[in-house]
């Protein structure tokens, strides 16, 4: 809608650009990839109508962002309504790591297009994960100019509210159910521990934010990563079952996210600003959280039947889809028993839509 305010047709977005052009509130159905996100009548008032735009400003000093805001705030008093302002703010641990509100490394493990930033990870090790990604993962060409080199990337941003209090209790109860401490417990939703260790390597921290992992061979059961937790349901890592590692790997998104609200706060309005690039919007971001993340029956319907099946256990929205957890954690392929434990509902859509960056020549010739 807010290319049409500009009088662009969005239809010359194409294919690529059907999930854009029906915005998030479009509550499709299948029965692989319903959409269990909260109707629109539920989130935050000012994100239930139409957003036409989307502004997002940075930098270093939280003062001039904020005078920034106020420039931009005003400048558009003119030509547009400003329906809201969200501010957010880095978090970091002790080490200087960027953290989101229930205290884990955010950020790990992004699809990486810089030869600089390759090269840093490559001594690391990539013999196992290699976090490389074409520009074409992210970019298209903007269909609104016809410049040279000119182009654009599809945007999706969603208002994530956090419950701290109830994670952290949650978290309490489910190493009771597994009679293990409550680092492994959180480790076993989220698929690494707070300082970024991934549970599929050992059951507990000081490895800190490894990336050069996958789960087979050594993991075939999620006897250490279960298939619920949450980075092992939105990226398989060469285990998905149904497709080849190659389009796996397509199914990748860049993701740009920033914390909202003061921390600590056991309770509260907090949680997190999450965004999202990518080249097409239906077969990366929508695919990856309705087919993977909220389907109680992925990845296992080929593995294992039953085996540990559920919804993501950190940002799943499928109240019902109990998790099977795994009785101890172990480096054996034999199946180890599982024990019955529904966790989630602690991170809730408040808001958000999908848009499309355009390219520089498009911006300077409004």
């Amino acid at each position: 809608s807010g290319y049409e305010a500009l009088g662009v047709d969005p239809a010359a977005f194409g294919g690529a650009g059907a999930a854009f052009r029906n915005g998030m509130k479009h509550q499709a159905f299948s029965l692989l990839a319903r959409n269990r996100d909260p109707p629109a009548s539920d989130w935050e008032t000012p994100y239930r109508g139409d957003v036409h735009a989307f502004i997002v400003l940075a930098g270093d000093s939280a003062a001039g962002v904020d005078a920034k805001t106020r420039e931009v705030s005003t400048g558009l008093g003119g030509i547009a309504t400003v329906l809201v302002v969200e501010r957010g703010t880095v978090l970091r641990n002790a080490k200087g790591e960027p953290i989101e509100h229930f205290g884990y490394i955010d950020a790990r493990s992004q699809p990486l297009f810089l030869k600089a930033d390759i090269d840093r990870e490559r001594a690391d090790g990539i013999d196992r994960w290699d976090p490389s990604a074409p520009l074409g993962l992210v970019l298209v060409d903007d269909p609104h100019t016809e410049a040279e080199d000119a182009f654009g990337s599809y945007l999706v941003f969603r208002k994530l509210r956090q419950d701290v209090a109830g994670f952290n209790a949650q978290v309490s109860a489910l190493a009771a159910r597994l009679s293990v401490g409550e680092p492994l417990a959180g480790a076993l939703v989220v698929g690494r521990f707070k300082d970024g260790t991934p549970v599929t390597l050992r059951a507990n921290d000081g490895l800190g934010p490894a990336n050069n992992f996958v789960y087979l061979p050594d993991d075939p059961t999620g006897n250490r990563c279960p298939f619920h937790a949450h980075i092992r349901k939105a990226n398989q890592r060469g285990a998905n079952p149904l497709l080849s590692p190659q389009e796996e790997r397509s199914r990748r998104i860049a993701r740009r996210g920033i914390p909202y609200g003061i921390r600590p706060a056991a309770s509260g309005d907090v949680g997190l600003l999450f965004q999202c690039f990518q080249s097409d919007i239906s077969r990366q971001f929508e695919f990856i959280r309705r087919t993977w993340v909220d389907n109680p029956n992925f990845p296992e319907f080929r593995i294992l039947p039953g085996l540990n099946t559920g919804d993501d256990a950190l940002i799943g929205q499928h109240p019902r889809a109990v998790q099977r957890w795994p009785r101890q954690w172990g480096r054996s392929g034999r199946f180890l028993g599982r024990r019955l434990f529904n966790f989630g509902g602690h991170v809730r859509l408040r808001g958000g839509e999908y848009f499309f960056a355009p390219s520089l020549p498009f911006l300077r010739a409004l």
